[in-house]
């Protein structure tokens, strides 16, 4: 391996590569396994990927670390690899411990939170050795739970795969009249609630109409309660011959649908446990008490409860329980109150995709055992995001992404700031840390804490400044000599301080080598600040601090201005603030 270690010579052009090929392979989407099991906060695995490749490979080897960014690793890459320990002090849902996997290292993940575990340990079940059997395993319980509760989803006209609510209790309830669009542009149709049922409206007739304009009246009576403050006002069919249609309360057939619906919102009322467990009153689950939600079990409709509860059943059966929780978990984004059906995809938007619990105006009842048989695969599911969905997702990615031989990857519980958490020697830190004064992602992950029956963990609060700073300390002397720490770290435009303060402490107990800026929004650009880059901080036990370590920060707005979406001189102000108190701290450290 010739010269310096690529973790601290990227060049711009290589920088530039590295996000383009993200951009090229995460565009609004995951990587798998990341795509299977839901967790906030995850950057860009082709990013971690790239880091990781850099502790392997040298200046001159920028197609190597490529090459390990754009497909399966190269036998160099793992070779390197192996037998070096990476540890991820803030693992969230596992993505860098499981990339560090994939390249041939052996990874520990440690997080605070036991519902960051279990989603972790979740996801390495589907990507590493034995995810077959455990998938097969998934789909058995699916397959149960499908024959124990399809009564409640078998209309007398065909499957149920979506009702349509409006949280409402006045006499007269206002309802969307847009079903689903369907085409683009002058193809463009729109399905509308009419009085004889539906109708379909095109080209400029679909001008002005969205999924809460316009609103039509709905008398109360018409719709039935099926979930506590819900009330149900048009379904969404899959028919005996393959055909999908909608009936809304002004079709004929209403009357026998809306009868349906309510007898089997009754019966399936009989089939779940009946317990209550409270919803807290802090955090996101504030949002949830707000709209009336006193109980976790209440954010689903009975029948989606009782499959949900079926599934889980079935697999405590068949032997793969706790997998199959945490599937329930994640799909609980689109199969639950939680979710909302956004007509102009025609297809249902997950809930917590923005970081926040609510219980929308007109949410979506999504089957979530809803399938139909595939003759390449696991059954294709007739809804977006239910169990069938998470299923051909994990089936995909035990097919693409395996741990390299020889590695061994593990997560644990632990706080990141307990010398203890740590094994007694290790090579090297890669983490993506909660950003300071950002998210508290422990509100959010009650939902998985419910169905894994995971304690209540305390409160973590949004400024994790305390914690990346004790882990710095922590970690220091199980650190072999020379042995990286990668940060991969942002904050807003509010919180610049106390990135800075995480450097200062960088600075002043490790050997700060290089700071990079480089773009860094998650799929799907819902980033809450202007702010839209991150920080790849590189920096060595024992080792001097670089003269030139801030040298890449020059580079922040000729590297901006090469993907859209970006703010240059933004981009680049808050860059060079940063190179200038920076230079500050270093002189300060030094001896």
């Amino acid at each position: 391996m010739p010269g310096p270690l690529l973790i601290e010579e990227m060049g711009e052009d290589l920088l530039a590569e590295i996000v383009r090929e993200s951009a090229r392979q995460e565009a609004a989407k995951r990587l798998p396994p990341y795509d299977v099991f839901k967790w906030w906060g995850r950057r860009y695995a082709t990013l971690s990927r790239a880091v990781l490749a850099g502790l392997v490979t040298g200046v001159g080897e920028e197609e190597l670390l490529l090459a390990s960014v754009r497909g399966p690793p190269p036998r160099a890459v793992r070779k390197r690899a192996r037998g070096l320990l990476v540890v991820d002090p803030f693992a969230g849902g596992g993505t860098i411990p499981i990339e560090a996997g994939a390249l041939g290292f052996s990874a520990l993940g440690i997080d605070v939170l036991p519902s960051a575990v279990h989603v972790a340990r979740a996801t390495l079940e589907i990507a590493g050795p034995g995810c077959r059997e455990r998938i097969a395993c998934l789909l058995g319980s699916l397959i149960v739970a499908w024959r124990a509760t399809r009564h409640l989803w078998e209309s007398p006209m065909g499957t149920v795969i979506h009702v349509f609510h409006a949280r409402c209790e006045s006499t007269e309830c206002m309802v969307p009249a847009l079903l689903t669009v369907r085409g683009r542009g002058v193809s463009r149709r729109c399905l509308l609630i009419s009085a004889g049922g539906t109708r379909w409206a095109s080209g400029g007739d679909c001008e002005g109409i969205g999924p809460t304009r316009p609103l039509i009246r709905a008398p109360a009576g018409m719709l039935p309660r099926v979930a506590p403050g819900s009330r149900a006002y048009a379904v969404e069919i899959y028919g005996p011959g393959g055909e999908r249609f909608f009936v809304p309360f002004t079709s004929p057939e209403w009357v026998q649908v809306a009868a349906w619906l309510e007898r089997t919102a009754r019966l399936a009322g009989k089939h779940v446990s009946g317990s209550c467990t409270p919803v807290g009153g802090n955090g996101e689950e504030a949002r949830l008490r707000g709209g009336g939600v006193e109980c976790w079990e209440h954010i689903y409709t009975p029948r989606q409860l009782a499959s949900l509860e079926a599934f889980v059943r079935a697999a405590e059966r068949l032997g793969c329980a706790r997998l199959a929780r945490t599937a329930v978990a994640s799909a609980s984004r689109s199969t639950s109150l939680l979710a909302i059906y956004y007509q102009p995809a025609a297809r249902v938007n997950p809930a917590l995709v923005i970081k926040g619990y609510w219980i929308p105006r007109y949410p979506v009842e999504l089957n979530p055992l809803a399938h139909r048989p595939s003759r390449t695969g696991p059954p294709l599911p007739l809804g977006r995001g239910g169990l069938a969905s998470i299923i051909r997702r994990a089936w995909r990615a035990c097919r693409e992404r395996r741990i390299a031989g020889g590695a061994t990857v593990g997560f644990r519980q632990g706080d990141a700031t307990d010398p203890s958490s740590y094994p007694e020697r290790l090579d090297h830190i890669v983490t993506d840390p909660p950003y300071p004064g950002m998210q508290d992602y422990s509100s959010l992950a009650r939902l998985y804490g419910y169905w894994l029956g995971s304690p209540r963990p305390p409160r973590a609060g949004r400024d994790r400044t305390d914690a990346i700073l004790g882990m710095l300390r922590a970690a220091r002397d199980r650190i072999r000599p020379g042995g990286y720490v990668v940060l991969i770290i942002g904050a807003g435009l509010n919180h610049f301080d106390r990135l800075l303060t995480t450097l200062r402490a960088l600075t002043e107990l490790y050997g700060l080598r290089r700071v990079y800026w480089l773009p860094g929004e998650p799929p799907g650009g819902l980033g809450r600040s202007r702010v839209r880059g991150v920080y790849l901080v590189v920096a060595a036990r024992g080792a001097p601090h670089r003269p030139d370590a801030l040298e890449p920060l020059e580079w922040t707005r000729s590297l901006a201005r090469k993907f859209p979406g970006l703010d240059p001189l933004l981009e680049e102000e808050r860059s060079r603030r940063l190179a200038e108190a920076a230079r500050q701290v270093i002189s300060a450290a030094a001896p």
